[in-house]
């Protein structure tokens, strides 16, 4: 995670010509998201993901899944994404806003 400006100047400098790409930082989105797993045009399964210990809610650092049904909406935003990245199948994370909405990242 990048804390202020000096760090990214670093972070920059360190990947070189690499691409990159940054999210923003979200408070209301801290150690959970939703992971909605797409194949064509339907989402096939999902999960809320939590952390109580770490920014990420991935399972593999740490965090714990459970089961989630998610919104017409956010099913919506998951096939979208992964018809813009012409994805077949993919697994799309979704943050929750300050509003309290959700959003892909």
């Amino acid at each position: 995670m990048i804390h202020n400006e000096e760090e990214l100047v670093q972070k920059v400098t360190e990947l070189g010509n690499k691409s990159y790409i940054f999210q923003s930082y979200l408070q209301s989105s801290y150690g959970k998201d939703l992971r909605l797993n797409v194949v064509g045009d339907q989402v096939v399964a999902s999960m809320l993901r939590q952390s109580e210990h770490d920014f990420r809610a991935n399972v593999t650092a740490g965090g714990n899944m459970y089961p989630y049904q998610p919104t017409d909406q956010e099913k919506e935003l998951a096939v979208r994404c992964s018809q813009l990245i012409g994805a077949d199948f993919a697994g799309v994370d979704v943050l929750f806003g300050e509003n309290g909405g959700t959003g892909a990242m």
